[in-house]
C-alpha cells in the first residue's frame, strides 16, 4: 500500500492539470494562485476538474461544495480533497492514479 499524503495529491493535480490545460503548462503556476483569475481555467475547466478529483479520488463532490473556497487554487483542491476522505494521510491500493 502507498500513502496518499498532501504532496501526492497536489502532484497528481498538477499533472492533470498540465495535461489539459494549455495555460497551466504555459505559466508557473503555483499552488495558491487563483486558477481562474490567472486564467488558467473557465467554468467549463472547472466542472473538468471536479470530475477529475470525482474519478481519480473516488469522492463524490456535492454542488453545495463547489466554492471558490474549495476550488479556486491547487492547494484549496488539495486541502478539500483531503477533508472529503476524512484524513490527512490515506491509505490506497499499489496502482491507483
Amino acid at each position: 500500500m502507498n500513502t496518499l499524503t498532501r504532496e501526492t495529491i497536489v502532484d497528481r493535480l498538477r499533472k492533470y492539470m498540465d495535461q489539459n490545460f494549455p495555460l497551466f503548462a504555459l505559466q508557473e503556476v503555483s499552488v495558491d494562485d487563483d486558477l481562474i483569475e490567472n486564467g488558467v481555467i473557465d467554468s467549463l475547466g472547472y466542472l473538468e476538474i471536479i470530475t477529475f478529483v470525482e474519478d481519480e479520488f473516488q469522492i463524490e463532490v456535492e454542488d453545495d461544495q463547489v466554492t471558490p473556497e474549495n476550488f479556486q487554487s491547487i492547494a484549496a483542491i488539495a486541502t478539500y480533497i483531503q477533508s472529503q476522505m476524512g484524513t490527512k494521510e490515506v491509505k490506497v491500493q499499489d496502482g491507483d492514479s
